[in-house]
């Protein structure tokens, strides 16, 4: 009974440990284990509490203290003095400097969050190019490693009809030479599938066994349209979006150094409690509660306010030629990633239409050297076309899959 509920907790486990895993359950746990994302929210967080901060300028300051001192008048007697003050103060007008400062806060929290899609996008498109790239090598391993079966059994007919005289020596040497490199080739395939996985498990900080990635079972064919993708660029894309909301921060800049030419209104209020020596300080030095209206104009202080118009405004100058390069590579971007596309289309549909032709021909050839009536080469080289077509069509198949990954990075649907 022990020995049945060990058995039985054994493969419960271990169909628990190769549970499927889909695309979708990837990039959840990728996202979740990002530590970019995770920094990134942070990011977002302090900037919106930074944005709080900003409206403090637009509310009046209260503040207390406390004041003692001991005055030795030269022509009076010397008094102490305990002063209990309680001050408020108002900005009026500061040259829109703090409505400024609000407007920039507001795009500094829009770039975090810009950022933090850009950090989001980024994570699922490594996550769903590691996945692909893992079904991928998967492919092609097992190509290779139908390569390897067919060449090893070519090989033992061909010995076998050099045993019976039938053929020369020089095809079994061809044979194991074939053999050999389709040995590598097979190595070669086993390495990059591992890689491949090594991959995917460094984004979701986890072990992956080959046999929990899911195939995708059917790769849809999209028309896409170059006018239309680059207006979504345009429109959801959070790089580009970022780079606009720096010029627009640049604008902001811009228009404070304006305000620097502008006067700067304050009032203040301060009321004094004397617990003692009042009257003498009210005597020889006037103490007393007041109102102040503050009014400051800059007039000159060297130039440097004008310098710094001129820096602003050819920043703000310089990040919207920053924004137009965007849009072209955006443009030359798409372009090229539909010349891709286009071409892995149409390899998918060659060697789809070409598959089929590639095994009759295999048959054929294979039937006919068992019948001694086609030489060794021709089936070697049948069967390096039958190789071909199937390699040819995982490629082609999964990189459709990769480059409508890259699209959707750009668009960002």
């Amino acid at each position: 009974m022990r020995v049945f509920r060990s058995l039985w907790l054994y493969v419960v486990c271990g169909s628990m440990a190769l549970s499927a895993l889909s695309l979708e359950e990837a990039i959840d746990k990728a996202l979740r284990y990002s530590a970019k994302v995770q920094s990134q929210m942070s990011y977002v967080s302090a900037a919106t509490y930074n944005k709080y901060s900003t409206y403090a300028n637009f509310l009046p300051t209260l503040s207390s203290g406390y004041t003692y001192s001991y005055n030795a008048p030269s022509l009076s007697p010397h008094y102490s003095l305990n002063d209990i003050n309680l001050s408020a103060s108002m900005n009026l007008f500061r040259g829109f400097k703090d409505y400024l400062t609000t407007a920039e806060s507001k795009q500094n929290l829009v770039r975090q969050q810009f950022l933090l899609s850009s950090a989001r996008a980024d994570v699922v498109l490594n996550t769903r190019l590691a996945y692909i790239k893992i079904l991928q090598s998967k492919a092609l391993l097992n190509t290779a490693q139908e390569s390897a079966r067919l060449l090893n059994e070519q090989l033992k007919k061909a010995n076998s009809f050099y045993q019976q005289g039938l053929r020369a020596k020089n095809e079994v040497l061809t044979m194991q030479l074939q053999l050999s490199n389709a040995n590598i080739s097979l190595e070669n395939a086993k390495m990059n599938l591992t890689y491949a996985l090594n991959e995917l498990e460094n984004l979701l900080g986890e072990k992956v066994e080959v046999e929990q990635i899911e195939e995708i079972q059917k790769v849809h064919l999209h028309d896409y349209d170059r006018a239309n993708l680059i207006a979504q660029i345009l429109a959801r894309n959070p790089d580009y979006l970022l780079v606009k909301s720096q010029a627009k921060s640049a604008q902001i800049a811009f228009q404070m150094t304006k305000a620097q030419f502008l006067p700067q209104l304050d009032l203040t209020g301060i009321k004094h409690w004397y617990i003692d020596g009042a009257g003498k300080a009210n005597n020889y030095y006037g103490l007393q509660s007041q109102v102040r209206l503050n009014f400051t104009l800059n007039l000159f202080n060297g130039l440097r306010d004008g310098f710094a118009y001129q820096v602003k405004k050819y920043d703000m100058y310089a990040l919207g030629q920053n924004l137009v390069q965007y849009e072209r590579n955006a443009a030359l971007q798409i372009d090229g990633l539909l010349r891709d596309y286009a071409n892995a289309r149409h390899q998918l549909t060659i060697s789809q239409s070409s598959l089929h032709q590639a095994k009759e021909n295999y048959t054929i050839t294979n039937n006919r050297y068992l019948q001694n009536l086609s030489t060794y080469t021709e089936l070697i080289n049948a069967q390096l076309l039958l190789t071909t077509m199937q390699t040819n069509i995982n490629q082609a198949r999964y990189n459709i899959v990769s480059i409508q990954s890259r699209i959707e990075r750009l668009t960002n649907p």
